[in-house]
């Protein structure tokens, strides 16, 4: 604008002559130029430095996450095998001696806790898998047995909704399972495709609670057509998702 009315006005420079008052508009309109471009240059470096100190605290935080996923699973694989040695050290004995009632009880319990081990580490589901490690100290504190059967994938779902959902989930099961008058601290998920709908089904101790799930659930529900069902049988809970 300012090059515009410098090559527009006829005699521009005969009226800068004898106008002061328009010499130092112009002036003035030149130099308010080069401070909004400066300015406008100012806002486009503060923004892209803003941007990218936001992704490296997100990076930061997602690191720091997997750090502590990666220690929890390294001390409790550490206490596993600290135990599995101790007890095949005490097998050995219980050979030396022939105590077969013995042998049999301790290898007994040792298929039982290999298998809940194998279930903690592996289900044939990455979010699955993320949730349990994230819940491994609260499982183990309430000395709970997580038993899983994942046949088909939730592929139509967002990876980070897959989490909030099995969390949600165990979150619940596992309030269930803190009530000191739960005798079988047993948690199964199953995920099975039927009839062309994929269903999700938990089951866990019965508390005779009001079903906080579908609440909290909600908008999950709504975003992916979802039905939710709950059946109450005896000391069992049931909570059926279908997608």
């Amino acid at each position: 604008m300012t090059f515009i009315l410098v090559l527009a006005i006829p005699d521009y420079f005969e009226l800068v002559k004898n106008h002061q008052v328009v010499t130092f508009s112009m002036l003035g309109l030149i130099f308010s130029n080069f401070i909004m471009l400066y300015f406008y240059t100012y806002s486009i470096k503060a923004i892209h430095l803003d941007s990218e100190l936001t992704m490296i605290k997100s990076k930061q935080e997602y690191l720091e996450e997997k750090v502590q996923l990666v220690n929890q699973h390294y001390t409790h694989s550490f206490n596993y095998l600290h135990r599995f040695l101790h007890e095949c050290n005490d097998l050995n004995y219980f050979v030396e001696t022939k105590d077969m009632d013995n042998i049999a009880a301790l290898a007994k319990k040792m298929g039982e806790e290999a298998g809940k081990e194998f279930n903690m580490i592996y289900s044939n589901s990455l979010a699955l898998n993320t949730v349990l490690q994230q819940k491994n100290d609260k499982i183990q504190e309430l000395n709970v047995s997580i038993m899983t059967t994942i046949l088909c994938d939730l592929k139509d779902m967002e990876l980070s909704d897959q989490i909030e959902l099995y969390e949600i989930l165990l979150n619940h099961a596992l309030d269930n399972c803190k009530q000191p008058d739960v005798n079988n601290r047993q948690i199964r998920i199953v995920l099975k495709e039927i009839n062309s709908n994929i269903a999700i089904q938990m089951i866990s101790p019965n508390q005779d609670k009001e079903d906080m799930v579908e609440n909290i659930l909600k908008d999950m529900i709504k975003k992916y057509s979802m039905r939710y069902n709950r059946k109450v049988e005896e000391d069992k809970e049931m909570i059926l998702l279908l997608l």
